[in-house]
């Protein structure tokens, strides 16, 4: 057994304390990115089963016609708008997207992209902190 403290050797290189083996550091970011995924689903899925909400969910979204398609007209109105108090031109993309592909207001279908967002916004975020925290740190490994 190890004692703490103790250098270790593996595949013929020394270990400091503390310190992640060659193997060990290349599992670390699959792991990270598991944890990631574990707990983002785990936040968020449970929205597949809710309908829409009260709020302006009436007003965005199912007494409005004008982000549902994707012509010109569509377009200029998703990019000039400020319908809502707000300008979101990729909010009002992804929803006429989301008409097509889930076949109108469909909220398991808008709430399962959202989900696929917030994945792809905690990856993003991990990869790049990552190579921010390698550049800070001076790292030049993978």
């Amino acid at each position: 057994m190890k004692e703490a403290g103790r250098s270790s050797t593996w595949g013929g290189r020394t270990n400091r304390p503390g310190e992640l083996s060659a193997s060990d550091a290349s599992h670390a970011p699959r792991a990270a990115l598991f944890v990631i995924f574990a707990a983002t689903v785990a936040a968020f899925s449970g929205v597949l089963a809710n309908d829409f909400v009260g709020w302006d969910d009436q007003q965005n979204l199912l007494n409005n016609v004008h982000y549902r398609g994707l012509t010109p007209q569509h377009f200029w109105w998703m990019f000039t708008t400020g319908f809502g108090g707000h300008y979101q031109p990729l909010s009002w993309l992804s929803l006429a997207i989301d008409t097509q592909v889930w076949g109108g207001s469909n909220p398991a279908g808008i709430h399962f992209t959202n989900l696929l967002l917030h994945l792809a916004t905690s990856f993003g975020f991990f990869l790049v902190t990552k190579r921010l925290l390698r550049h800070a740190l001076g790292d030049t490994g993978p």
